[in-house]
């Protein structure tokens, strides 16, 4: 599996990007859902749908909020590690 070796701009307009956001989303849905990181599985699910349909806009509400939820999963893994 590759990954980006540059952060995902969700404002750019390109269509690799919103195939690296697809590419992501995916992964961080089927690693969430292995976790029961319910709500980022959720999140990852919705940005990959809105990535299929070029819905930008809720494309880009979502993905800063799937980053905010990896953050406070990060947070809690600290806890446990």
């Amino acid at each position: 599996m590759t990954y980006p070796t540059h952060p995902i701009n969700p404002t750019h307009p390109s269509s690799d990007n919103r195939k690296e956001g697809l590419h992501i989303a995916h992964s961080v849905k089927g690693i969430s859902a292995n976790i029961s990181a319910n709500r980022l599985e959720k999140l990852a699910c919705e940005l990959e749908m809105k990535s299929e349909v070029k819905d930008r806009e809720k494309w880009k509400e979502i993905f800063y909020l799937m980053k905010d939820r990896f953050a406070e999963l990060q947070e809690e893994i600290k806890k446990f590690v």
